[in-house]
């Protein structure tokens, strides 16, 4: 079994795609899209396993085995120690935490404690129970959703551990993965949209860059309507950092802000290709596939391309989390210096100076 040390479903030895794979599928951004249902999950403190989504009371989660009640849930996407009580070694099930937010629970022995999140807590004999609350426990699955939990015996000062379940062994291997992926990826996507991902990762760009436009491109980028979507209230501004007066969607934020659209129009002169594709064919990463036909200045665009939404998106969390103000000669600089350095570094032959890159991008180097 994978042990999770301090909050960590990996250890020091394993492989760094099982590292990346199991920690990130704790990720809310990865509930729907991840590898939940590929792990085993042993309960003892909880701290490492979703309430909802993880295997960890038999072959099914509690979504999929009591929909009715999770429907009714505000909070999908907590922890199994979120909604645990502990005294004196003992536990209780806070189940009114899953209806309320957080903001009061109700404990069944009638005595106050405190969450480690400082959430108020309320006697189960006082008044403030919630609507939702109420309305699960007319649900005729509760009773059977409440055995279910209390028959398991969760343990307050181990760790959870975790098994593979997709092959017989219980064992992760890079394999297994690949063989979900091709199993069911035609079912997820489009076949346009799998020739473009192909096209995208035989790119030799740094592999966070990979990452980043793989999720661009299945449309899993944590704008700010996707996380309204996820159940994220806290954001107080919803309009794009850019323009101001427009809600930041993926489509906007990228494309259709009159900023961003003097990014791309600058990019699209510097890159020279007006004879082959208009400014507006520039913006669609599958028609450079189509109408790009030397190969190298096809590599080169696709590569200036990715490097274009990449810098985007860093000025754009440069300006949330940073407090740094929008400068259109950056971007255009980082974009040009990037798809430069990407470009230096992992193509023997592209032997262009950047000043040489600068001047003329597709002429500067004809070798890729």
């Amino acid at each position: 079994m994978m042990q999770v040390p301090n909050g960590d479903m990996s250890r020091n030895d394993d492989s760094i795609w099982w590292r990346d794979i199991s920690n990130n599928n704790l990720l809310d951004d990865f509930v729907d899209s991840g590898f939940t249902g590929c792990f085993l999950s042993c309960c003892k403190n909880g701290k490492n396993i979703l309430f909802w989504h993880s295997l960890w009371l038999g072959d099914q989660s509690l979504r999929e085995r009591y929909p009715d009640v999770f429907d009714l849930s505000t909070i999908k996407n907590c922890a199994v120690a979120d909604v645990l009580v502990w005294n004196n070694g003992k536990r209780h099930w806070a189940l009114e935490a899953l209806f309320n937010g957080g903001a009061a629970i109700a404990l069944s022995h009638g005595t106050a404690a405190v969450l480690p999140t400082g959430a108020a807590m309320v006697l189960a004999n006082g008044a403030a129970t919630s609507t939702a609350f109420a309305a699960a426990r007319g649900l005729p699955s509760w009773a059977r959703f409440c055995d279910d939990l209390n028959a398991y015996t969760p343990v307050e000062l181990e760790e959870d551990s975790f098994m593979w379940r997709i092959n017989s062994e219980k064992e992760f291997s890079v394999r297994s993965v690949s063989n979900i992926v091709n199993g069911f990826k035609s079912f997820v996507w489009p076949s346009h949209l799998i020739n473009l991902l192909k096209v995208m990762w035989e790119l030799k760009i740094p592999p966070k860059i990979k990452v980043f436009t793989w999720r661009f491109f299945i449309g899993k980028i944590p704008s700010i309507d996707e996380l309204l979507k996820r159940g994220v209230s806290s954001i107080i501004n919803k309009d794009c950092v850019f323009c101001g007066n427009h809600p930041e969607v993926i489509s906007h934020l990228f494309f259709n802000c009159h900023v961003v659209k003097e990014i791309w129009n600058q990019m699209y002169g510097w890159v020279g290709i007006k004879e082959v594709l208009n400014g507006v064919e520039f913006l669609d990463y599958g028609v450079l596939q189509d109408k790009v036909k030397n190969v190298n200045h096809r590599v080169k665009i696709n590569i200036i391309w990715i490097a274009i939404i990449w810098c985007i998106r860093i000025m754009r969390n440069s300006i949330i989390f940073k407090g740094e103000v929008f400068c259109y000669d950056v971007v255009c600089s980082n974009i040009i210096f990037l798809s430069w350095r990407w470009l230096s570094f992992d193509y023997p032959k592209f032997n262009a100076t950047y000043y040489e890159w600068f001047k003329l991008p597709l002429s500067c180097s004809n070798a890729i």
